[in-house]
């Protein structure tokens, strides 16, 4: 055995026990919808300081057809709820039926008023005999929604006469445990697809066993590597980084076919191969890095750590390139190694290609100069959307479920209102009852606004102004709710810290169908600020009031009028520490900014149709450019680095550039067709957000394969201004040195 051998064997070991350890750590926090908002601005201080006063905003809402307060099995799940939550998940538990009798001996409600005020949160908008559970969670159970959900699902188990699939049901915690679930079901639903697909594929264009082994096993040793890694980090296995191990698949197909490529230029032996080979493997290894680690300066949690996650997935794909496709090549793929250099004396359609390349390179010029403006004009047109329901097909099952969910309760998305009272006494109490309610009043009657409730909603209504005994009736009301204020405070509607009095109007509005929250936002505060200008006027008493936006919704909102910038800073920040790497490496200021060129082309190709197109940007599209510049730069980086060692450069470009084609090309085209085939699976994802991912990735990858085989050749030589014979053109085929030099 040679020194390889022991290499080689030794890091089979060593992944076989990272990925062992790895998975059986391996867990999942799909279920925080929170990953996908950003974290650094104002707008997640309010959400943070909401929480500080409420806790969370985390709820699960259930009905089903017949539910009514009198349907026992409501009942029923109310007690399994409160005598099965141990772990403390669980902040309250009711219905309708509770909020009648409650609410009758506290304030004195009558049952019709009860239900008119409590239509679309406790009893449906439409049809009021309908009721639901409501389920309100701690902040254990806002950290382990999971847990919570099971613990609901579980209660619902229990209930005899109660089928699963007719509850409908809704929340945060129900969507976030949706995605998690979606997630553990890729693997079998399109991980695997993913990888059979892409292999059949290189099976295809490699036409030999062996050699597609080689690609499998490297490819794979770096996938599972690569998720392994995350447990082992203390991190979780979230949504987006569901499509990790297919990437590194692709890319560790993409250099293993890159290497293979290169051995037809060396003797066969594992040292003369790393000889050529180290040196494009890890340029572009750390380029394509680059691209994903500019992602760590987004302000998204979900994008940062997918972007961190690749880029250590790119490190294991290089290092198993260079171990494992050497040593197995030596070893089981030389008779592969013989057919590829028939393949490759043989075929003469990318000499073919480049003559024709040549003989149309000012039309090229002139193709690439409309499309860059073209792209750059629809650039300006882009518009970003961040919405949860949005991460899911029009036709997935958590989508018809809260249209059924809507139609039978009632809105369920919701934003948070908070008036937040300075220098708040005991005594004023009862006035700023009477202004949360003028405010709840004002924002009812905005548009698209269908439900509106706060503390109010469950407080007696204040006698009218007449008589000695209509003022005495005040007077009594006015000191029972004083006396009620502190008790008040239970109710997850009011919080009160010191001398500061927060209280909290829920707005709610349909999930599932469009809805302008810019819009609704500024009214909402609108006709807040008027109502208390109004009130301080009539009362003579200036208020120190401060108006709070927020909640998940709102932060959803907040994350598309950040995300574009976020696009263009992640983008801008690879770019220009890419840039300088290829000028280093390739030792040429013009061949290193020409490289840029093909590797800019495909993002501004594809962002730019979508501009034209209106076609807003998500999250998943957002990830895309990024990823795509290191992906594509990766191709690149392979063609330019051969291209010099050809002894290519401004003055000397078609003959290097022929060697170059004919041994970079077909790998280039396998990669892009064994990419494109692994991606694409995801496409059939419930999750649109990875759908999104793996269309624009392979249809980015498609549109650098072509920049980088016609419009890179074009540009270098027009700027080369390389003479040449027709005889260096028809007896195009061969490669015009076989050295490294």
């Amino acid at each position: 055995m040679t020194r390889f051998d022991y290499f080689g064997i030794g890091y089979l070991i060593f992944a076989t026990v990272v990925v062992f350890i790895g998975a059986s750590q391996l867990k999942s926090n799909a279920e925080d919808v929170l990953q996908w908002l950003p974290d650094q601005s104002q707008a997640r201080d309010d959400y943070d300081h909401f929480e500080s006063c409420f806790g969370g905003d985390d709820f699960v809402v259930l009905t089903w057809p017949g539910c009514t307060i009198e349907d026992p099995r409501l009942i029923g799940l109310t007690d399994y709820l409160r005598k099965n939550d141990s772990q403390n998940l669980i902040q309250s538990v009711s219905h309708g039926g509770e909020m009648i009798d409650r609410l009758s001996q506290a304030a004195g409600l009558s049952r019709r008023t009860i239900i008119q005020r409590f239509r679309g949160v406790y009893f449906g908008l439409e049809d009021p005999t309908l009721t639901t559970l409501v389920v309100e969670l701690s902040v254990q159970g806002t950290a382990n929604r999971r847990e919570s959900m099971d613990l609901v699902w579980s209660a619902v188990a229990q209930q005899p006469n109660l089928d699963k699939n007719e509850v409908s049901i809704g929340g945060y915690p129900f969507i976030g445990t949706f995605i998690d679930k979606q997630l553990i079901g890729s693997y079998g639903k399109l991980l695997v697809p993913s990888v059979v697909l892409a292999t059949l594929v290189a099976m295809f264009c490699l036409r030999n066993v062996a050699l597609t082994l080689i690609v499998f096993v490297t490819a794979f040793s770096a996938g599972a590597m690569s998720v392994s890694f995350i447990p082992l980090c203390g991190f979780k296995f979230s949504g987006l980084m569901s499509i990790i191990p297919a990437l590194v698949f692709v890319l560790g197909i993409s250099g293993s076919i890159h290497l293979i490529r290169y051995s037809l230029d060396c003797i066969g032996h594992p040292a003369e191969l790393l000889k050529i080979g180290w040196k494009p493997c890890v340029i572009s290894s750390i380029t394509t890095a680059i691209g994903m680690l500019s992602l760590l300066r987004s302000d998204f949690p979900a994008i940062r750590h997918f972007g961190l996650f690749c880029a250590s997935g790119v490190g294991f794909s290089l290092i198993s390139q260079l171990v494992l496709v050497p040593w197995l090549l030596h070893r089981f793929g030389q008779a592969g190694s013989k057919s590829l250099a028939m393949q490759k004396s043989k075929s003469g359609f990318w000499a073919f290609l480049l003559a024709q390349i040549r003989k149309l390179k000012w039309l090229i010029l002139a193709s690439t100069v409309l499309l860059f403006a073209g792209g750059g004009t629809g650039l300006t047109k882009i518009s970003a959307e961040v919405e949860v329901e949005k991460l899911f097909s029009p036709d997935s099952e958590i989508i018809q479920n809260l249209k059924q969910l809507e139609s039978r309760l009632g809105p369920v998305d919701q934003t948070e209102l908070l008036v937040e009272f300075s220098d708040a006494s005991p005594e004023g109490f009862p006035d700023r009852v009477r202004l949360i309610r003028k405010i709840q009043n004002q924002v009812r009657g905005i548009d698209q606004v269908q439900v509106v409730f706060s503390l109010a909603n469950g407080l007696p209504s204040e006698p009218a102004r007449g008589n000695v005994r209509s003022l005495i009736r005040r007077a009594t009301y006015r000191t029972q709710l004083r006396k009620k204020r502190e008790m008040l405070t239970q109710s997850n509607l009011i919080a009160i810290q010191g001398n500061i009095e927060t209280w909290r109007l829920s707005v709610r509005f349909p999930f599932t169908e469009e809805f302008d929250f810019q819009s609704v936002k500024q009214k909402v505060l609108e006709k807040a600020n008027a109502e208390i200008e109004r009130f301080e006027t009539e009362d003579s008493k200036p208020l120190k009031v401060r108006l709070i936006y927020t909640g998940k919704t709102h932060l959803f909102l907040h994350a598309q009028t950040t995300l574009l910038t976020d696009l263009f800073f992640n983008f801008l920040l690879a770019f220009l520490i890419i840039t300088p790497i290829l000028i280093i490496v390739l030792r040429s200021w013009t061949i290193g900014l020409l490289a840029m060129i093909p590797n800019i082309f495909p993002t501004l190709f594809v962002f730019g149709g979508l501009g034209w197109a209106n076609y807003p940007i998500d999250l998943s599209l957002a990830m895309t450019a990024s990823v795509a510049l290191g992906i594509a730069v990766d191709d690149t980086t392979h063609f330019l680095i051969r291209f010099r060692e050809y002894g290519g450069h401004l003055g000397k470009t078609y003959q290097p550039m022929l060697s170059t084609i004919m041994q970079c090309g077909p790998a280039m085209l396998h990669t892009t067709m064994i990419g494109g085939a692994g991606l694409i699976a995801y496409y059939f994802s419930q999750m649109l957000v990875v759908s999104k991912f793996s269309w624009a990735i392979t249809t980015l990858l498609m549109i650098a394969l072509v920049a980088d085989v016609i419009m890179l050749p074009a540009l270098l030589l027009i700027i080369g201004n390389d003479p040449i014979s027709d005889g260096d053109v028809t007896t195009a085929g061969q490669p015009v040195s076989n050295g490294s030099s």
